[in-house]
């Protein structure tokens, strides 16, 4: 980041400022509740971090083909429901973090397995008991998933849906799926 702030004209010319309205929003939404207005600024906040590092000389380029695929499918799935109903962001490295709320997630994470999962068969470490399997489309595609279990949308998948959705076979390995705790504690070590 030194680099950045050192040569990135976008730094230089608004960063902060549009960083701090983020952060503001994004107070805003989780005080409201309100995942839509969340969603949206965190992607927009995510998004100027990384026009950040391709403004930076030389670029800092961390986002991949993988990484985009999954902004596109976000965007197409948000804009199919008419609503923000899953989020991305990025830290330093081409690896999504997904939001959702939990009435989305299983509809959300059947779309992603179709779209980026595993053919069933294709990669021989995964157990069974460690991954999610569907069958859709005459196919089955599976991702490893770690972490709280989510069961799968009975529902259908929508073919007009998954002919504008990105697909890349095999595209995500595996998926850590968290919730939203406590907050911070303070933990004491006794020596």
């Amino acid at each position: 980041m030194l680099r950045c702030v050192k040569t990135s004209d976008l730094f230089r010319n608004g960063r902060v400022p549009s960083a701090k309205i983020h952060e503001k929003e994004i107070i805003s939404a989780l005080k409201n509740r309100d995942f839509s207005a969340l969603a949206e600024a965190t992607m927009r906040e995510s998004n100027q971090l990384h026009a950040l590092c391709l403004d930076t000389w030389p670029p800092c380029i961390y986002l991949n083909e993988l990484s985009h695929s999954i902004m596109d499918f976000v965007h197409n799935i948000n804009n199919y429901f008419m609503k923000n109903v899953v989020a991305y962001t990025f830290d330093a490295g081409p690896n999504a973090f997904l939001l959702t709320e939990s009435q989305n997630i299983s509809i959300v994470l059947k779309y992603l397995v179709e779209c980026f999962g595993y053919t069933v068969g294709a990669d021989s470490f995964f157990n069974d008991a460690d991954k999610v399997t569907i069958k859709c489309l005459n196919s089955n595609k599976y991702l490893k998933i770690t972490g709280i279990p989510y069961g799968l949308s009975d529902k259908p998948l929508d073919q007009n849906l998954l002919k504008i959705l990105p697909s890349i076979s095999g595209g995500i390995r595996y998926l850590i799926s968290t919730e939203v705790g406590s907050g911070p504690q303070l933990i004491s070590f006794i020596h």
